[in-house]
């Protein structure tokens, strides 16, 4: 028996001059279903609290989930502060394999773009302008070498110059903890981790 029915918010936390991305998807036989995505800008603690007052404490999800790199340590602190499930996941373009707590964003691309064709991620019939944008997002987003990668073995992800990724990497977020909780199925071979 898969899960139903378990809703998780991504947030993609960004830096003071940037805005703080929320993603809601809903896991239910098999697939996920994207159900509303959301940009709030402004300090820290006002885009934390509007995901408290107007979506927490509104229509709450199962599962918090915050990419914890930089940024992310401070905001996975506070929402836990307030009471909220919150699991914080490191991203990373390293060839690491992924688990719990690391996303290889190689692998998470790869997976959500298979998703996406097997008809596992679903997007609302009459999307809104902001899960328009996620759907762009997810088009233009590729990995790359820079001069800071070059020699290390890791690629550098994202959306080209200028564009934003917000979105996608909210969406990276919620296929990782998809595949790697079991509530999609397997994909590329990923380890299911029982939580």
């Amino acid at each position: 028996m898969w899960p139903n029915n378990i809703r998780v918010g991504v947030i993609d936390p960004a830096s003071v001059n940037d805005a703080f991305a929320f993603l809601g998807v809903n896991f239910n036989d098999r697939k996920m279903y994207v159900i509303g995505a959301n940009r709030y800008f402004g300090s820290y603690s006002k885009s934390e609290d509007a995901v408290y007052k107007n979506i927490h404490l509104v229509n709450p999800f199962n599962l918090y989930v915050v990419e914890q790199n930089s940024v992310g340590l401070r905001v996975i602190d506070e929402l836990r502060r307030k009471g909220m499930n919150v699991q914080g996941v490191t991203t990373t373009g390293a060839k690491t394999e992924s688990d719990k707590e690391t996303m290889n964003k190689e692998e998470a691309i790869n997976n959500a773009i298979r998703m996406k064709d097997d008809g596992v991620i679903i997007f609302p019939k009459e999307p809104t302008p902001e899960i328009e944008e996620v759907k762009r997002q997810l088009q233009v987003y590729s990995g790359h070498r820079s001069s800071r990668t070059l020699n290390t073995g890791k690629m550098d992800y994202g959306a080209p110059s200028g564009d934003h990724d917000d979105y996608v990497s909210c969406l990276l977020l919620a296929v990782h903890v998809g595949v790697i909780r079991g509530y999609v199925g397997k994909y590329q071979g990923v380890k299911i981790i029982k939580v």
